[in-house]
């Protein structure tokens, strides 16, 4: 999308009549790529609150005898475990931000 944008926003319609509906979607990439990214984050952050029932209910119920030498620990180590959870919820707010900004900046309320 931000390539879609670009290009909308450097190149001018080869025909003046396409150049109304440019605009229109100059105007409206911005809030889609803003939908898009917050949708995303919600999704994310319902995921996370899933695993971390199902990591509760596997504590509270105990582990079966034997498996954990057969299967390796899902969440690995507690700093990629801390990574799994932040690296999404994080470029989704950066996605975010980034078309807030493009919005607000061609909406002339920001510098």
């Amino acid at each position: 999308m931000f390539g879609i944008y670009t290009v909308t926003v450097i190149m001018k319609a080869p025909i003046p009549a396409f150049f109304a509906k440019e605009q229109v979607l100059n105007e409206f990439l911005p809030i889609v790529g803003f939908l898009v990214s917050l949708f995303t984050l919600f999704d994310i952050s319902m995921n996370l609150a899933h695993m971390n029932q199902l990591n509760i209910h596997f504590r509270k119920h105990g582990r079966p005898e034997g498996l954990e030498g057969k299967f390796p620990k899902l969440s690995g180590t507690f700093l990629e475990g801390m990574f799994q959870r932040i690296a999404p919820v994080a470029t989704a707010l950066l996605f975010m931000s980034i078309w807030g900004y493009l919005f607000l900046y061609d909406h002339k309320l920001i510098r």
